[in-house]
């Protein structure tokens, strides 16, 4: 069975991606909403790069795919708290 083996040029990307990940979440964490918002795009930027590039590889595009959909999630739910939409259609305020 093949391995896959991260390339360097590539683990510089990935280890810049986290930053960028971890930058938007603490930015949502403490309510910083410039920066969270700004964090967004290039973090799913570099997702969807890093999905790009290990296409070939069925596991690590499914892997990588999945992070890709997972940050526009996250990112989404992220800015619909900023905007107070979430509270306005929350499940337990039942004021839809």
């Amino acid at each position: 069975m093949e391995s896959y083996v991260i390339p360097l040029k590539y683990r510089k990307m990935e280890n810049l991606h986290i930053v960028f990940w971890l930058l938007k979440d603490i930015s949502w964490c403490l309510f910083w909403k410039p920066i969270g918002i700004m964090m967004i795009i290039p973090t799913l930027i570099i997702s969807i790069i890093i999905a790009y590039r290990t296409r070939k590889m069925v596991s690590e595009l499914c892997h990588n795919l999945a992070i890709s959909v997972w940050i526009f999630a996250n990112s989404f739910w992220m800015v619909t708290e900023f905007i107070g939409i979430d509270e306005k259609y929350s499940f337990w305020n039942c004021n839809l």
